[in-house]
């Protein structure tokens, strides 16, 4: 599928995939081995569906997957009684994902899939292009509305109520 970066400057010759159904990311998420979620600062912000927060569905998603949470969000996941596995700056985990010698947060190996979400554009972009670029072992996925080129899976450019209703829909095959 052919979709346009939602920053019009992120363009370049090696574009990630854009799915139309969150669904699929959750499959793809599913059949990872050591999967990762890094979380920003928005993800209190983002209503995703039923009067949910991003947050509320990224803290059910962290009892089987481990969260970095970064940035001020980290306060936001305390408080609703959910420990990340990790408090950390975006940038400090971003390298960390791009050294082949890193153990992990648990030091049984590096993760094989990460997902980037609830940072403003323009940073999950350039954190996803160290990582495309630098580890190009790791497959990365954005769960933003917007086509982010730099992940190597992520959503193309969804209408607000279409996203909405993917995002229930993955949790829905998340928790499967």
């Amino acid at each position: 599928m052919s979709v346009k970066p939602w920053q019009f400057t992120a363009i370049n010759p090696k574009l990630g995939i854009a799915m139309k159904s969150p669904v699929q990311i959750a499959k793809i998420l599913k059949k990872a081995k050591r999967p990762l979620i890094v979380v920003g600062a928005l993800a209190n912000q983002i209503e995703v569906h039923d009067g949910k927060k991003l947050l509320d569905i990224l803290i059910e998603l962290g009892k089987k997957i481990p969260i970095v949470a970064t940035s001020n969000i980290s306060k936001a996941f305390i408080e609703k009684g959910f420990t990340p596995a990790a408090l950390m700056t975006v940038v400090n985990i971003t390298n960390r994902l791009s050294d082949p010698e890193w153990k992990g947060l648990d030091g049984k190996g590096q993760y094989d899939v990460v997902v980037y979400t609830g940072m403003t554009i323009y940073l999950e972009l350039q954190m996803l292009n160290r990582l495309k670029h630098y580890a190009t072992w790791l497959k990365t996925i954005s769960l933003e509305r917007y086509f982010i080129p730099n992940a190597s899976i992520g959503l193309a450019n969804l209408k607000e109520e279409d996203w909405k209703n993917g995002m229930k829909e993955f949790m829905e095959e998340m928790n499967k």
